[in-house]
């Protein structure tokens, strides 16, 4: 119960501090609100420990008479949140399930959804933190036979929800060092080894930035260009509600379509994605995507005819 407090408390001081500058006694009546009373103390103690474990700033600003989430010396917000929406629902379930054995009677999780190697979670978040490098045998899709590798990792990243390892093979040496960089299924991961061999990340390095301009796994080397999609207005609402990107722009919305723009570097996960939207989906720009997608539906549609 005490870690499911500071989580709501974390949680709460991001929302009230992140678009305004309330003073400690307009923090403890919010708290009080929410029916969580807090003292000074407690929130000094969340406000230090926000900024040592998780990188998130929340500063006095003298001028304003208040406190504020600085946007500028805190690590990326949104992602944090999530983090911390997952650790309450997680919480809230157990809770719920120690008061009484049915509570799963009432909670669907989607199928399949402990995906294989989630057991891996817990060694390479160790490996992670304390900087070791790793061996591992990893099976791809697209060879017949497995590959072992050392690497030290970088990242965890998740996507369609499965966990993937993002770290630098120790034997490439390629050119760009971004080349050195694998990203790696952990469901396809067996014979985890933690080294205790510990190394140092490469300066001006951040894996995460490999994905700022594409969606999914696959970051891209081709250019960053603008894709325009245009969606039917009921799946337009879906779009709107949940953006395929952070650069997402509406250009129309009508009761005809819903137009919007994306600044990426398109990638297989894209066309992927695009496909999945079927007749709901036009793209029109850029030339090269729009010809790749239709291709596709016109092989499609030929397994179709005859």
């Amino acid at each position: 119960m005490a870690q499911h407090n500071s989580v709501k408390r974390y949680m709460l001081l991001i929302e009230k501090t992140r678009w305004s500058y309330p003073s400690m006694k307009a923090l403890i009546a919010f708290f009080e609100k929410h029916e969580m009373p807090v003292s000074a103390r407690t929130l000094q103690r969340d406000f230090n420990r926000l900024r040592t474990d998780y990188q998130m700033d929340i500063v006095y600003d003298k001028a304003q008479n208040g406190y504020r989430l600085n946007d500028e010396t805190s690590a990326d917000i949104d992602q944090f949140l999530r983090f911390l929406d997952m650790l309450h629902t997680a919480d809230l379930i157990y809770e719920s399930a120690e008061k009484t054995r049915e509570t799963l009677k009432y909670v669907d999780f989607e199928t399949d959804t402990r995906q294989r190697g989630s057991h891996l979670l817990k060694p390479l978040l160790q490996a992670l933190l304390e900087k070791r490098e790793i061996e591992f045998t990893h099976k791809s899709f697209f060879r017949s036979e497995p590959n072992t590798y050392c690497v030290q990792p970088y990242l965890l990243k998740e996507y369609l929800n499965r966990y993937y390892l993002v770290g630098r093979v120790k034997d490439l040496n390629a050119d760009d060092e971004k080349e050195n960089f694998r990203t790696f299924g952990i469901d396809r991961i067996t014979e985890l080894t933690v080294s205790a061999q510990i190394f140092t990340p490469l300066r001006d390095t951040e894996p995460k930035s490999f994905f700022d301009y594409v969606i999914g796994l696959t970051y891209s080397t081709s250019t960053l260009q603008d894709v325009v999609l245009s969606f039917s207005p009921t799946q337009g609402e879906y779009v709107k509600s949940l953006p395929w990107h952070h650069s997402q722009k509406v250009l129309i919305d009508n009761d005809e379509e819903l137009r919007i723009v994306i600044t990426v570097k398109p990638n297989f996960e894209l066309t992927q994605k695009i496909l999945m939207q079927g007749s709901n989906v036009v793209v029109l720009e850029p030339l090269l995507l729009k010809e790749e997608v239709k291709k596709h539906l016109q092989k499609a549609l030929k397994k179709y005819v005859g």
